[in-house]
């Protein structure tokens, strides 16, 4: 995937999809960073304070058509979002509640076409903290 830059932050993507709706054009693709934000809402709303840890890639930068009453190009950036890992914080059944997922993101992840030679993926349970667990995903 063509990368211009990345960076890592925590940006709380359900929420900016939600409130910023009108002004992000968002593809309807099902993927594993889709099922990823599907977990989280469901998380939240059973009241645990769940994540989503993610990387963007900037792929490109396109220009609208000519607006008349501006007089100029406005440009837009197209960019794509991939889970890093799901993490669950300040729940002592942070574990157990990821564990019900673990099978059902190793297959969405192998459901996204790769390149020949590409290692299956996995999504890894990791629980080393009390109180928080996280899947992240590796080949």
């Amino acid at each position: 995937m063509p990368q211009a830059f990345r960076f890592d932050a925590y940006i709380d993507w359900v929420a900016l999809a939600a409130s910023h709706r009108d002004e992000l054009e968002i593809v309807e693709d099902w993927s594993a960073t889709v099922r990823c934000l599907e977990i989280v809402e469901e998380l939240r709303a059973r009241g645990y304070d769940a994540r989503i840890q993610a990387e963007v890639f900037i792929l490109r930068q396109e220009a609208r058509p000519r607006l008349f009453f501006l007089g100029r190009r406005q440009r837009r950036l197209i960019f794509d979002v991939q889970a890093g890992a799901l993490s669950i914080y300040g729940s002592p059944d942070a574990e157990r509640v990821l564990e019900e997922y673990q099978t059902d993101l190793t297959e969405a992840l192998n459901r996204i076409p790769t390149e020949p030679g590409c290692l299956p993926m996995h999504a890894v349970l990791d629980s080393s903290e009390d109180g928080f667990a996280c899947i992240y995903f590796t080949a």
